[in-house]
């Protein structure tokens, strides 16, 4: 019985199976989301849709990899290209980062602020 024990301590854990599966579902929902971030009517039943699957089963395959939900994952990753944008100085303005983000201008720099603690306009300016 060691051999038996000592044979599966070699096998990846519960905790790592779900990491690679969490990070392969991730990476398949960023290639995706990336094509359409710039567009303002890309949400969650359109990222359902390019995935395949009902919006229903894209939050229930979420919950089980204990990832956030749809529409707060596609608000992150909107967010962090919009950092990303501002860091390069991609854009001359805020509302254009908001833009090339498929975010409206008016409620995209409450919600950077609240993501990152930063303005985006300090980032701008920078």
């Amino acid at each position: 019985m060691v051999y038996a024990a000592a044979h599966f301590s070699d096998l990846p854990g519960p905790g790592a199976r779900l990491e690679a599966r969490r990070s392969r579902f991730e990476s398949n929902l960023v290639e995706a989301a990336e094509p359409h971030l710039g567009t303002l009517a890309f949400n969650v039943q359109r990222l359902a849709r390019v995935l395949g699957m009902s919006v229903r089963t894209l939050q229930l395959r979420m919950r089980k990899l204990e990832l956030p939900t749809p529409a707060s994952w596609l608000r992150a990753l909107r967010l962090e290209r919009a950092r990303m944008l501002l860091r390069i100085q991609a854009y001359d303005t805020v509302g254009e980062v908001a833009a090339a983000v498929g975010m409206s201008p008016s409620h995209f720099s409450r919600a950077f602020s609240a993501h990152t603690g930063l303005r985006p306009s300090a980032l701008i300016h920078s």
